[in-house]
């Protein structure tokens, strides 16, 4: 199974966006425990400069997120990314994912490439449902739920459900194409 996660932070203030420092990506459903710096870094794949992306840590370009590969499908798994804001402050977000079906070998939570989406979600913008931290405000439209504290999101918990689709519809439909993490560098679980 061939899973694509873009965790993603959007900061608005330049001297935050300056500050801000991916910590770690960790799943314990997939077995996975990425390092920030190390295994994975943040970078700006968009034109909006407002969003870092975590990715893979190789050369400089930045990409869209990034690749686990499992032998085995997975139903249900969470995905906590940690943030370090001005290296002080950590803000935490984790994703749930709930697979609906088991069609097709690959799902992505970039919403643009989606081929079906859930019956709660279909009446809204790609963009209302796309997950990211966001600690000023929540403009998210799906389940989410944020821990607040003096004013700061610290922690956002997001529910996701997700359709399958072909391991080539995720490749060729990825918006930014030319930003798309390569297979070859996805991380190898199970």
């Amino acid at each position: 199974m061939l899973i694509h996660i873009v965790p993603r932070i959007l900061i608005r203030n330049y001297f935050q966006q300056q500050c801000c420092e991916l910590v770690d990506i960790s799943s314990e459903e997939l077995g996975v425990s990425l390092k920030g710096g190390l295994d994975v870094v943040a970078r700006r794949p968009y034109p909006n400069k407002q969003y870092l992306v975590a990715c893979r840590k190789k050369g400089q370009k930045a990409f869209n997120g990034l690749f686990v590969q499992s032998k085995l499908f997975k139903e249900n798994f969470s995905v906590t990314t940690r943030w370090a804001l001005v290296g002080e402050q950590i803000l935490t977000q984790v994703t749930h994912y709930e697979v609906l079906d088991m069609e097709h070998d690959a799902v992505t939570e970039c919403v643009l490439s989606w081929e079906r989406y859930p019956a709660t979600l279909a009446s809204y913008s790609p963009v209302a449902i796309q997950p990211m931290m966001d600690f000023e405000r929540c403009t998210l439209k799906s389940d989410v739920t944020d821990s607040v504290v003096d004013g700061v999101i610290v922690r956002r918990e997001i529910k996701l459900p997700i359709y399958t689709q072909s391991a080539e519809s995720v490749l060729n439909a990825l918006h930014f194409r030319d930003r798309c993490p390569a297979i070859s560098d996805a991380f190898l679980i199970d």
